[in-house]
């Protein structure tokens, strides 16, 4: 099952999909569930929480495809974003909780577009996009000015013809279109650059201001499956079909560090609002991974029976030599 994954902002809690329900929140630590959203419907194969932690928002593998969102403490649904020949594909939160972006293709004909609705459900602004290009990703610049789109379009060859295109969405004005194949798309915290996942392709680092391409990601045996950036904008995540997470430096696109454990595809990635920690989600599979080097140094003191050697210090917290 595709898994879809999302940390609340306060860390404790990792929204992930469900079986029999769009999604569940489980508490962090105690590995135990807290909510669940809706009731015999299909798991949610795009999860956002919002940032107030309030609003759980997700895209279903329903019959009627739609955008829902629920309240995260009752469970109880909020607000349904369902429209005539409108397929929701994928959605995000403004920095300030207060409007949702909900981007999505037409059932037939037509031209895809993004809806901007506020808390309520209450439609705020929309953004078409060219004739034939369908967003299948979206995401909200820092300051929830303008918004990023990842397009496809379906040519006569039947072949994917895919790039990323910033919008004034307040306008309707588009800013910039870069010439990336991708299917998955992230901005920095600062709004500086975009880190885009291209099928096929690894993925790049865009700067904002030019549209240059400032970097590559090449480690990937596959497709780039999510991106993310870390809450500092230093650190860049990849899952991908080869069952990999990767981490990357922003700056250059060095790679960093791999976390292998799923022996299948990783759908999803979300970094908590701290950055020491990141949860994947692969085929019916969710994982926490500790990130910092005290909570590494805490879980290898709980779980171990004896110190680890210096070599097993380099082989698995990646330092030349044990903490005292």
């Amino acid at each position: 099952m595709q898994t879809a994954v999302a940390f609340t902002p306060d860390g404790d809690s990792v929204v992930a999909t469900g079986d029999g329900v769009p999604a569940v929140a489980w508490d962090v630590d105690e590995r135990a569930s807290r909510q669940r959203f809706g009731i015999d419907e299909g798991p949610a194969w795009e999860i956002d929480v919002s940032p107030d932690g309030d609003l759980v928002a997700t895209i279903g593998f329903e019959d009627t495809a739609r955008a829902r969102v629920w309240d995260r403490h009752s469970g109880y649904e909020v607000f349904t974003v369902e429209q005539d020949n409108f397929r929701p594909e994928a959605l995000a939160w403004s920095p300030d909780g207060s409007l949702l972006a909900v981007a999505g293709n037409p059932a037939e004909g037509a031209s895809g577009r993004t809806l901007v609705v506020d808390r309520s459900g209450r439609p705020v602004a929309e953004v078409v996009e060219d004739d034939d290009f369908h967003p299948v990703e979206v995401e909200f610049s820092p300051d929830g000015q303008w918004l990023v789109t990842g397009l496809a379009q379906l040519n006569r060859e039947f072949q994917i013809v895919d790039g990323v295109r910033l919008w004034d969405w307040g306008s309707g004005e588009v800013l910039m279109d870069l010439p990336a194949y991708a299917h998955q798309v992230a901005v920095d915290p600062t709004g500086r650059r975009i880190v885009t996942g291209e099928v096929g392709l690894g993925g790049s680092i865009w700067d904002v201001a030019t549209g240059e391409q400032l970097a590559t990601l090449t480690g990937h045996n596959g497709d780039i499956t999510d991106v993310a950036f870390s809450p500092d904008g230093n650190t860049i995540a990849t899952s991908g079909t080869d069952g990999t997470v990767r981490l990357w430096v922003a700056e250059s696109g060095t790679e960093r560090l791999v976390l292998r454990g799923d022996d299948g595809p990783i759908w999803s990635l979300d970094f908590d609002d701290e950055g020491d920690r990141l949860v994947s989600g692969g085929d019916g599979m969710t994982r926490v991974w500790a990130l910092d080097l005290d909570d590494l140094v805490g879980i290898a003191q709980s779980r171990l029976t004896r110190s680890l050697t210096d070599d097993e210090c380099r082989q698995y917290l990646h330092v030349e030599a044990c903490p005292s």
